[in-house]
């Protein structure tokens, strides 16, 4: 589910978007590409004018089903773009934009980078499931602190070498055997190596920094790691190894953790953020992080630790595998918290979290909407895309402002017609169908007239 469906409410209705349809006579030809910006920018069918698009610093189009990214040169300020789950081929108009930093393309059809080789304002850049072989645009990247090119069909890891600014690298599901061009990669901290077809680690030796190391479906992770004496040395320095031991379950490797962030991954993140790359860390650091807020996947275990960012306002992460989020309840300041497409999570352990103004839970597997009773403080709720049957527990959130749950099973929406603040809402085609739904809008509509 794109970000952009959790902060635009599309009231009351939708319209549908077919892959591959284009418009002659505009500058944006692909009509998923205007629908996006379009909403955006708040107008859904006046002129877009160059104002307007001069405005976008930041653009979410993930998921209009976009093929043609011609006119989008025309954001000249753009500085953070996710394109992920389109049908993107040809990514030659991105060349223009000067200012971008953040770029996701993930789970689209791109096979040639050559486009960015001369983007070198990029810090973070996420190629997931595509169909590239070919690093070598990359080569001059140096500027780079993040990559994920997971899942491709890249063999050669030369033009990385360059990268030595990198802190978070994921190479998995590629065809990678050889690891020497990363051996002086020396700020990385996380790297994700699962199912290449590495057979040794050498290299990774002397990376001074490294906290995790992904190797699952290796040859390398058929024996114990403390018979590796590299992985043997990484292991005595505190790195966590991620391995497949001797069957076909998941094992990992670890040194005792002296850290107030118990998951390396998440600590990885969070000096990202704080811009602290290494030393301790300590609560002092931890009050500065106010936002926690990232497109990535990270394969983050637990949040045990987070409690003491006792300033974190807002957290925005994506498909990890942790199931409890206890840690959270605690965070006195946490307003916002977006989670999406972590089917492992307990809903459940959210219990409490009074402090909670915004909350999107897209693809959890969220069946029962019990745990929301004592989130009072919730303005505005988003669980698209899960299997929610029953309503009834929302009557206890009187301040609920905005509510979407696109994509469920719900059979009766009457129990919205006790939310007396309720002024948005986002529903599927399906549940306009239902026998409450004109009764809940015109219920919506009262309650705008009032005000």
């Amino acid at each position: 589910m794109s970000n952009l469906k959790f902060s635009i409410f599309f009231v009351l209705s939708l319209t549908a978007i077919s892959p591959g349809i284009a418009k002659e006579d505009t500058p944006f030809p692909d009509i998923g590409l205007e629908k996006a910006l379009r909403a955006q920018i708040g107008k859904a069918t006046e002129e877009l004018k160059e104002e307007d698009l001069q405005s976008i610093a930041e653009f979410d189009a993930a998921g209009y089903y976009i093929e043609n990214l011609t006119g989008i040169d025309r954001l000249e300020n753009l500085g953070k773009l996710d394109l992920s789950k389109n049908l993107i081929k040809d990514i030659s108009p991105l060349a223009n934009l000067k200012k971008i930093a953040f770029l996701s393309l993930d789970r689209n059809r791109v096979e040639d980078l050559t486009p960015l080789a001369k983007s070198t304002s990029l810090e973070s850049l996420s190629l997931e499931t595509n169909r590239i072989s070919d690093l070598a645009p990359l080569l001059n990247h140096a500027q780079l602190v993040n990559l994920n090119v997971s899942n491709n069909e890249i063999v050669d890891l030369t033009p990385i070498r360059a990268m030595k600014g990198l802190l978070l690298l994921d190479l998995s599901g590629n065809r990678i055997s050889d690891l020497s061009p990363l051996k002086n990669l020396q700020h990385l901290k996380w790297l994700h190596l699962a199912n290449n077809s590495i057979q040794e680690v050498t290299p990774l030796a002397e990376l001074k920094e490294l906290s995790f190391l992904g190797l699952k479906g290796n040859p390398v992770a058929g024996s114990d790691p403390v018979d590796d004496p590299t992985s043997r040395k990484l292991l005595e320095r505190g790195v966590e190894i991620d391995i497949v031991a001797g069957s076909s379950e998941a094992t990992t490797a670890s040194a005792t953790r002296d850290s107030l962030i118990q998951d390396p991954v998440l600590e990885a993140l969070i000096r990202f953020k704080i811009r602290k790359e290494e030393g301790e860390l300590t609560k002092d650091d931890l009050l500065g992080l106010k936002k926690l807020d990232t497109d990535r996947h990270f394969s983050i275990e637990s949040f045990e630790g987070i409690q003491h960012c006792r300033e974190l306002r807002r957290i925005r992460l994506f498909s990890f595998p942790a199931r409890d989020l206890s840690p959270l309840t605690e965070i006195p300041t946490l307003s916002y918290l977006q989670l999406g497409q972590c089917p492992n999570i307990d809903p459940q352990s959210l219990q409490g979290m009074r402090q909670l103004n915004s909350l999107y839970l897209s693809e959890c597997g969220i069946q029962d909407l019990s745990f929301v009773t004592t989130l009072t403080g919730l303005k505005s709720l988003d669980f698209d895309d899960n299997q929610v049957v029953d309503l009834s527990p929302l009557a206890a959130l009187t301040g609920l402002e905005r509510l979407s749950f696109e994509n469920n099973r719900v059979e009766d929406l009457s129990p919205i017609l006790s939310l007396g603040k309720i002024h948005e809402l986002r529903v599927d085609d399906t549940q306009k169908k239902l026998p409450s739904y004109q009764e809940v809008v015109a219920h919506i509509k009262s309650i705008r007239n009032k005000d």
